[in-house]
């Protein structure tokens, strides 16, 4: 299981039926440049993020396959609302998914 030091350790005491009501998905239309904040409704810094994908040509009428590509490892939460992601992902389609906190009961 993963941890998050910042949210007192390890999610190994969690219920998995917790953790899946826990768990949150919001796609964002588009990324941004280097380092620039984009808006994820409902993260907060002490959430635990699983995964974030960007994909190219996303929306579009093209029959060329939608490139996807991991950036959960460049992503931070930066605030409330606020990832950030170190590396430029204009004109690319996001989808963020996080374990919400609190997940103890």
């Amino acid at each position: 299981m993963p941890s998050n030091s910042g949210a007192g350790g390890s999610l190994a005491s969690v219920s998995a039926a917790t953790l899946l009501c826990s768990l949150k998905i919001e796609s964002v239309s588009e990324g941004a440049s280097t380092n620039a904040p984009i808006t994820v409704a409902g993260i907060k810094p002490k959430d635990i993020l699983v995964g974030v994908f960007s994909m190219s040509d996303a929306g579009t009428d093209s029959v060329q396959p939608i490139g996807i590509t991991n950036r959960t490892s460049v992503t931070t939460i930066a605030a409330k609302d606020k990832i950030v992601i170190r590396t430029d992902t204009t004109q690319e389609a996001l989808l963020v998914i996080w374990w919400s906190f609190p997940l103890r009961t």
